[in-house]
């Protein structure tokens, strides 16, 4: 697998020799976490594993920013939400009622697919980083030193704050918002700061108690220093000039007094023909969709075998076959190719005793029964989501109404009569039909598609001879007979 990248980045961390090495992830659990999101987490973990071989003390960490606020009615929710834009996703209902609260409605499906990925970082919930206090010395950081951060944020955005700026958001007590408030007086021996809303509200706001957030900005360099981050990986948004790495970096040294984590820096995923993933726009595919249709160990694969700064295209439709050939072209194996499986599963129309029967009949022996169960389902799931036309088929009952040639017909006789006589293996057989049907003066086309029009009533399909091999003999004998005749 190609991800020589993942050696030479954790060379580099272990070259900086810090006593003790955090490997830091985050996403914000805004919508669905699409594979997009889930890059950073295999990237992380990539270089984590590398790290830890030499650094038995190291960490890897992934920050879900539950106490980010909801900044707006998403494509995918209802309109009812917008009553609750601006309030951190850890206070915002559940959208399906089932869970703890909205961040955890899209973080809990993440999260079982990360187990099933087996990526196991600690988690760290940014609502309880807050609550219990820890962040409570950098905020006393960032208010000290609160001019200092508005000429670092001016300077490298190019843009001017407000007068009233303060790197602190507060959480009102009556509307529960973070975006609604100004700070009038803070009190820095007390930890707390006197704030106005436009909700009406007025009061006192213990911030080493989690009633207020620093802003995104200022919140990024101050986890640095809390967590003891000494690398991350992060999207090439953050990275582009003036973004909030070069904020971050420049507020992590002035401000809190601590040395930048090593940046991995790696592109976006593109949903296939639609662009850049985005929740919000509705460019998504989400990590327990993609393990609904394809292995775990295809979806890492997926990501390792190209370096960070080319962007990835998934396509879960076309590119699908493709990508698990290219996998198992890699010395890597699954209980059963999945081309075939998704043949077989067709085949016998999705019984698992059928599908087992006709998996032995053409050489498989199952050794793994619930792993084979497991790829079974991925791809039923891929054939009723995904997977194009070329791929699908039902067997025929009955012989289908069509129009064939004479040459066809003498073709189709000869197939049946060759399979009684010769127990042909596929390759044999499909070497048969193609040199038969040249005899018979007919082309490829006119060779093969008569198989698939009485079988699966299409003009196209899996290749002849193995297709034919996998059916039941007497089955495939009696049609071919029958439409010969």
């Amino acid at each position: 697998m190609e991800n020589s990248w993942a050696d030479t980045i954790s060379a580099d961390i272990l070259n900086k020799k810090a006593s003790s090495n955090v490997i830091a992830t985050g996403i914000t659990p805004s919508g669905p976490i699409h594979i997009g999101n889930l890059r950073e987490l295999v990237t992380g973990n990539a270089v984590f594993g590398k790290v830890k071989q030499k650094d038995k003390t190291a960490r890897f960490i992934f920050i879900a920013d539950d106490f980010d606020p909801l900044r707006r009615v998403y494509p995918f929710l209802d309109n009812s939400f917008e009553k609750y834009v601006g309030m951190p996703l850890n206070l915002v209902p559940c959208p399906c009622g089932k869970h703890k609260n909205y961040a955890q409605h899209f973080l809990q499906p993440f999260l079982e697919s990360l187990k099933k990925l087996e990526i196991a970082p600690e988690i760290i919930l940014s609502s309880t980083l807050y609550q219990s206090g820890k962040m409570t010395q950098a905020i006393d950081s960032a208010l000290q030193n609160q001019d200092k951060t508005a000429q670092i944020l001016a300077k490298i955005t190019h843009r001017d704050l407000p007068v009233d700026w303060s790197p602190l958001n507060v959480l009102c007590s009556k509307c529960q918002k973070l975006n609604q408030t100004k700070i009038t007086e803070v009190i820095l021996e007390k930890h707390s700061v006197q704030y106005q809303c436009t909700c009406g509200q007025s009061g006192t706001a213990d911030y080493s108690k989690g009633e207020a957030k620093l802003s995104w900005r200022v919140d990024w360099p101050a986890r640095w220093q809390v967590l003891s981050v000494t690398a991350e990986p992060f999207g090439k948004d953050h990275a582009a000039a003036g973004g909030s790495w070069d904020s971050g970096k420049e507020i992590s040294k002035q401000v809190f007094n601590f040395p930048p984590p090593y940046p991995i820096i790696y592109e976006w995923v593109h949903l296939k023909g639609e662009g850049a993933m985005s929740s919000s726009k509705g460019i998504s595919i989400t990590a327990s969709e993609v393990l609904s249709i394809v292995p775990a160990n295809v979806l890492q694969y997926f990501f390792l075998k190209s370096r960070l700064e080319r962007h990835l295209d998934f396509d879960p439709r076309d590119g699908l076959i493709p990508l698990v050939e290219e996998y198992q072209s890699q010395k890597h194996t699954l209980t059963v190719p999945y081309l075939h499986l998704v043949s077989v599963v067709q085949a016998a129309q999705g019984d698992l005793a059928e599908i087992k029967r006709l998996l032995e009949h053409t050489g498989f022996k199952i050794k793994d029964e619930k792993a084979l169960q497991a790829e079974i389902e991925q791809v039923k799931n891929w054939l009723k989501l995904f997977a194009p036309e070329k791929y699908k088929f039902t067997l025929q009952k009955t012989l289908p109404k069509i129009q064939l040639t004479d040459s066809q017909k003498q073709l189709l006789s000869q197939i049946a009569n060759f399979m009684e006589k010769e127990k042909p293996d596929a390759e044999k057989l499909h070497n048969f039909i193609y040199e038969t049907g040249k005899k018979e003066g007919l082309n490829p086309a006119q060779t093969f598609q008569p198989i698939y029009q009485i079988l699966i009533n299409k003009d196209f399909g899996p290749k002849a001879g193995w297709f034919l091999m996998m059916l039941d003999k007497d089955f495939v004998t009696k049609r071919l007979k029958e439409a010969g005749d």
